[in-house]
């Protein structure tokens, strides 16, 4: 009998030997260094061989977008065909630079253009930051193209996180999401301006200078060389991929149908830190959570749940008006049992990341407040994989080193700052000004 069960025992161990080496291999790499960050972005660009999907909130006509339209338009002289989806409230490239674009090969489309009769256009913005290439790489995190997510801005830098993934079902759904923001009529079109040969030279010119001063100052090795598939840690989990839809509703008979976004990354998002059995920590700059996030929390802490929130202070936030809010609630907020630190760094946080009980990573554009639940398409990835946690962690917790943290008195307390800088104070003074004049007021419709 034991000779007999002996070989079925041998093939069941060889059976699962054999699943487990063929188990997909993903990387899920963080990318907190904005050097690095910019060379992976540019790397991925220059290797692409087939397509490139870009996705951005924010682009500026500075040296950090100018050099990456370059690229692109390097990337479609090859043969490569690039989609370039821009939203058109934060968009700071002029019409004429689209359409240079346009005749350089590189497709562009600008989301929910704006009509002030429209109210839909001016609340519905597409706020997910994303890069595709060849249908295999993704790029997702918080960092727009412009000049202060790469420390090139004397006025003030911003703190930021990506992610770079390798994984066929994330990237596909990536894909797909990519996809039905570009082929929406209804959403995305295109602007076109007259140009004339003087401004193609110009353009010409500035684009190509831009590539080299930016590797000079941030002393960037040369575009391309490195493999991005090759050295990183590898993970077996699968990598989820969450985001938002824009559909179309009719609540009565006799309306019209109306856009509106189904909320789909709040209720995932809700679902996964639901999830939690001993802490959670969040990164945000702007928190001001909504009813149904609170209600969220809330559950977590009533399971015992520690929550530590890390967010920006008075002197780095970007947005007075919601740094306001914040602080007129914070009092609250610390009732409630989240414990809060304040990031009082040389930058400004905009980072939006969760790790979940030192097992579960996750990283991407969502903002805890009602304009990402509500109106904004966002984009986030995640991972059940407790290597990357930990290091996720270790990134979270060197930010805390230059943070305060607020006590029972509802005021914040730690080791001496450096003195702040002149734009630093005057950031303070804004939001103070404005906790006590338009915070209140504004603060019932957040």
């Amino acid at each position: 009998m034991r000779h007999t069960s002996l070989p079925i025992v041998l093939l069941i161990w060889l059976s699962a030997h054999l699943l487990s080496a063929q188990a997909p291999s993903n990387i899920y790499h963080i990318l907190s260094h904005e050097q690095e960050a910019l060379q992976c972005r540019w790397g991925l660009i220059s290797q692409a061989s087939g397509e490139i999907c870009l996705s951005t909130y924010a682009i500026k006509d500075d040296l950090i977008g100018l050099a990456t339209m370059q690229l692109l338009i390097k990337a479609a002289e090859r043969g490569v065909s690039v989609k370039l989806l821009l939203d058109d409230f934060d968009n700071g490239l002029p019409d004429c630079l689209l359409t240079y674009l346009e005749e350089r090969g590189v497709h562009t489309k600008v989301f929910n253009i704006m009509n002030p009769f429209k109210l839909r256009t001016l609340v519905d913005r597409m706020h997910g930051k994303m890069l595709i290439t060849d249908q295999r790489t993704l790029l997702v995190g918080g960092r727009n193209l412009a000049a202060r997510y790469y420390l090139l801005d004397p006025a003030g830098n911003f703190l930021d996180r990506e992610v770079y993934v390798v994984a066929d079902s994330a990237v596909h759904h990536a894909y797909q999401h990519f996809e039905v923001l570009w082929n929406n009529p209804n959403l995305s079109g295109r602007k076109y301006a007259g140009l004339t040969q003087e401004q193609r030279d110009c353009w010409k010119e500035a684009l190509e200078k831009a590539p080299e001063i930016v590797q000079k100052k941030l002393q960037l090795p040369p575009i391309g060389q490195k493999s991005w598939e090759t050295g990183f840690r590898n993970t077996n989990q699968p990598i989820q991929f969450i985001h938002d839809n824009f559909t179309y509703d009719q609540r009565r008979k006799g309306l019209k149908w109306r856009r509106r976004k189904d909320r789909q990354a709040t209720y995932e998002l809700i679902e996964l830190v639901s999830k939690a059995k001993t802490a959670i920590d969040l990164e945000n700059p702007y928190f001001l959570p909504t009813k149904r996030w609170r209600r969220g929390l809330k559950k977590c802490l009533d399971q015992g749940v520690r929550i530590r929130l890390l967010t920006n202070s008075s002197y780095t936030n970007d947005v007075p008006l919601i740094q306001a809010i914040y602080l007129n609630r914070r009092a609250r907020v610390l009732r409630s049992g989240i414990e809060i630190w304040e990031y009082r760094g040389p930058k400004m946080l905009h980072t939006k990341a969760i790790v979940i009980d030192r097992h579960i990573s996750a990283i991407g554009s969502y903002n805890l407040e009602k304009l990402s639940h509500m109106y904004n398409s966002e984009v986030m990835v995640w991972v059940d994989d407790p290597l990357i946690a930990a290091e996720h962690a270790r990134l979270m917790q060197e930010v805390l080193k230059s943070s305060d943290h607020v006590g029972k008195q509802h005021k914040p307390f730690r080791h001496t700052h450096p003195t702040p800088t002149k734009i630093e104070r005057k950031r303070h003074r804004k939001v103070q000004f404005l906790r006590f004049t338009l915070a209140p007021l504004v603060g019932i419709f957040l």
